[in-house]
């Protein structure tokens, strides 16, 4: 039996945090142009890499779950993840109803539950169900063409389906790449730090010199194949994320030399519990939402600074940590932890 891989628990723990921090950080409206890193945009530098960085972790993990059987891949992985959509897209239904944001509709209700809060891991499950039963049917050189074949599908059916294949469209490629990072992972551990701070130098590059405005947000996926800036665009929001997830890779890779055990076992306590904070941090983002919103309102440098780097970190760390507590207090009912989180 393979140990557990603390650096992937390390990495999950970053992406997660900054996952609740980018939700935290949306709820206040800014006015402040005059602050550089306001207009650098901090909230879209998260953005850009800590959902992909998830999708890449995801791809690698699945690497390790190859010797199982087609049956118990689908079921372990599909009806797992069904559980807790299902049950946290209720609750947030609920929650929406009581707190006036949303009216009752059985539309509105699959949408919570599959397109809504909980999409990540409906995506999830198509890329990991998909990817199951590809490796079991192909190999070698057939099963990376299958792969690079079912992307170009994806992009062909935006074609008529519209927005509605972006999630897919956008994250497929990172969850495949992390799953051929693990394949290949012989070959590429000695090169790992050089391949990653290459891709952290084009993604400073993107960065600074075409801008983090040279698309529009998932309108690129849309991609029309008569127009050239549509083709460009498309291809610049991958390479973008791809750099994004390179520099992450990078500065976190001289983090987790640097610091000390103790701070390595809270990181990594974040990442072992990423599934718990995902869909449980959204009952917290919606009271703040409610109570925050409408109220807070930062117009100075100063108030946008102190609450980026002072305000906002404590209040995510303290969420996530709130929610590992709230776990452990039911870790031991087992019946109950596998109606919430499928496990």
């Amino acid at each position: 039996m393979k140990s557990r891989n603390l650096k992937i628990d390390f990495l999950k723990g970053i992406a997660i945090f900054c996952m609740v921090y980018g939700h935290i950080y949306s709820l206040s409206v800014f006015e402040c142009e005059d602050l550089f890193l306001d207009g650098f945009g901090i909230h879209q530098l998260i953005s850009l890499f800590h959902m992909p960085l998830f999708m890449l972790l995801s791809g690698y993990c699945f690497g390790y779950s190859m010797n199982k059987s087609l049956k118990e891949l689908l079921l372990h992985r599909t009806i797992s993840l069904l559980i807790p959509i299902v049950v946290w897209g209720t609750a947030d239904y609920i929650l929406n109803l009581i707190l006036g944001i949303s009216k009752p509709s059985l539309a509105t209700y699959i949408s919570i539950c599959f397109t809504g809060h909980m999409w990540f891991i409906t995506v999830l499950i198509a890329c990991s169900a998909g990817l199951s039963i590809l490796t079991k049917l192909l190999k070698g050189s057939w099963l990376l063409a299958a792969l690079v074949g079912g992307w170009i599908l994806m992009i062909l059916g935006s074609q008529i389906m519209g927005s509605t294949m972006s999630p897919l469209l956008y994250f497929y490629p990172f969850y495949i790449g992390g799953f051929l990072i693990y394949q290949y992972s012989h070959i590429l551990y000695d090169n790992r730090k050089k391949i990653a701070s290459r891709l952290a130098v084009i993604f400073l590059l993107l960065w600074f010199f075409v801008g983090k405005d040279a698309y529009h947000g998932d309108e690129a996926l849309i991609i029309s194949f008569s127009d050239i800036e549509s083709i460009l665009g498309f291809f610049y929001i991958y390479l973008i994320r791809i750099g994004a997830c390179g520099l992450i890779l990078t500065l976190a890779d001289v983090f987790y030399q640097t610091i000390s055990d103790r701070v390595k076992e809270g990181w990594n306590r974040l990442g072992t519990h990423t599934l718990q904070i995902y869909v449980v941090h959204w009952i917290f983002y919606s009271l703040f939402d409610k109570m925050l919103s409408d109220r807070l309102k930062l117009t100075t440098s100063i108030s946008v600074f102190v609450f980026s780097f002072l305000v906002v970190p404590a209040i995510s760390y303290g969420i996530c940590h709130i929610i590992i507590w709230l776990y452990r207090g039911i870790k031991k009912n087992k019946k109950l932890v596998f109606v919430l989180f499928g496990k």
